[in-house]
């Protein structure tokens, strides 16, 4: 019989998928720790041959360097928050463990560009004031193991959410040790009732029995009929599994670390020196070096050096370029190799159209979901929020180029001129580069102000005719 730890066949699936991505991402350590799953042995390789092979690869982490760069073109601009001002100091600290929005914002979105999942859980204490804020919870791909959802209400819904955590075992007061724990979350007679799993002791050990009574979830008073609980991926806040956006540059990057040991297993063999003598019998040592030298007293004996010919290593060199060529094709932009000269704004711009186009969308789904945590937080601590009143927009401008002095000096004089508002001058210095983060042209002019006359009301200044 199928148990709270039975996982969704689209999670039974996605597994090796996600690890491998996972792994790349960590980098060097983690791909040559998991050994022949990333790079096979050579045929008849010996244990200590094989290890010295892996330890001569090079790997050159492509993937981990295109996720950040990604989330760097991101966030190069803080998103844009709107939520009730009784709440914006809590965003500071969501997650009640130091973590504000951004930087949880920053994590979701390099897990969707990552493994192409993650999901957040808003939950409340159960002896939390009315009012208070809920914290947020992040779970990875491998956590969220089950889910089934349900049409209620003429929509469909998440009606099942199986959780799997890992929590510290504090039966040690010194030694630190984790157990694991599943978290059920179901939709049962119209409302949200948690159930907690570890494993069982004594005559149930081995097997998982449910750990404190069920809880419902509530808020101020009145029982809640969804799971807070919001799935992300590439594509959208559904809950079934999609294909990591950069799976097929992950594939890349392994056959690219499978070339480069084979080449550095080629120099190594070929590089080295290797004398070879003929016509020589006997069986004594020859030795090498400047303070010895070889007599033979056969005068046809001859000595030399092998010396490598051949195009094998030329031709894994050309592999190694071509696929960090293709690495850059799929997303690697970090990986390209910069142009002679200085491109034109527009021209940098086609050229990385089609990977801006499949950013701009992940951007723009995170927005959503991120848009939707927001409304639950509000309206758990109590805020009754109206569309418009919560929302999040992460950047999607990846291409933003700093003004110049000479551009920034044409503007002011077109603006003196009254050929532009100050709306439209201050709008162009904040896409230049050239402003402050989050301040508006009204409060820029109120501080100049202020700045002007610290004794007086601030006044508006107009712009000069010429």
């Amino acid at each position: 019989m199928a148990g709270v730890d039975t996982t969704h066949p689209q999670y039974s699936a996605s597994r090796e998928r996600w690890q491998r991505c996972r792994d790349l991402f960590e980098g060097t350590d983690a791909v040559k720790g998991a050994g022949e799953t990333y790079l096979p042995k050579l045929a008849g390789q010996k244990p200590a041959a094989y290890a010295a092979y892996k330890t001569r690869a090079v790997f050159y982490n492509g993937f981990a360097r295109t996720v950040q760069g990604l989330v760097g073109s991101v966030f190069r601009k803080s998103p844009s928050v709107t939520v009730p001002e009784a709440l914006q100091a809590s965003l500071l600290d969501v997650t009640r463990s130091g973590v504000p929005f951004e930087a949880l914002a920053m994590r979701v979105l390099e897990d969707v560009l990552t493994v192409g999942r993650r999901g957040v859980l808003l939950d409340q204490p159960v002896n939390a004031p009315a009012n208070a804020a809920p914290y947020w919870v992040l779970y990875a791909e491998d956590q969220i193991v089950n889910w089934r959802t349900t049409v209620i209400d003429g929509q469909r819904r998440l009606s099942l959410l199986v959780l799997k955590e890992r929590i510290e075992d504090a039966a040690d007061a010194f030694a630190v040790s984790y157990v694991d724990q599943y978290r059920e979350l179901r939709v049962a007679d119209g409302m949200v009732v948690v159930q907690l799993y570890r494993n069982g002791t004594g005559e149930h050990k081995g097997t998982l029995v449910k750990h404190d009574l069920p809880i419902v979830l509530t808020r101020r008073g009145e029982k809640l009929t969804a799971i807070p609980f919001v799935f992300f991926s590439p594509t959208g806040l559904e809950p079934d599994v999609v294909k990591p956006p950069l799976l097929d540059l992950a594939d890349v990057n392994l056959s690219h670390y499978r070339t480069s040991a084979d080449l550095e297993h080629g120099r190594h063999f070929t590089g080295l020196p290797q004398p070879w003598v003929a016509g020589v019998t006997g069986d004594d040592k020859l030795q090498i070096g400047s303070s010895v030298a070889w007599k033979f007293s056969d005068p046809n004996a001859k000595a030399g050096y092998l010396e490598f010919t051949g195009q094998g290593l030329k031709e894994l060199r050309e592999a190694l370029e071509e696929k960090a060529t293709q690495m850059a094709i799929l997303g690697a932009r970090m990986l390209e190799g910069q142009k002679p000269g200085v491109e034109a704004a527009e021209t940098v711009k086609l050229r990385h159209a089609g990977d801006s186009a499949t950013l701009k969308s992940i951007a723009m789904v995170c927005s959503m979901g991120l848009t939707e945590c927001l409304r639950w937080h509000a309206w758990w601590a109590g805020q009754d929020v109206k569309e418009g009143d919560v929302s999040c927009e992460l950047n999607t401008d990846f291409f933003g180029l700093r003004l110049t002095a000479e551009e920034v000096k044409t503007l002011m004089l077109a603006w003196q001129s009254n050929a532009i508002s100050y709306e439209t001058f201050y709008d162009r210095l904040t896409e230049g580069g050239w402003s402050r983060p989050g301040i508006s042209s009204k409060q820029e002019l109120e501080d100049i102000a202020i700045g002007d006359d610290a004794t007086g009301p601030p006044t508006l200044p107009e712009p000069a005719v010429v």
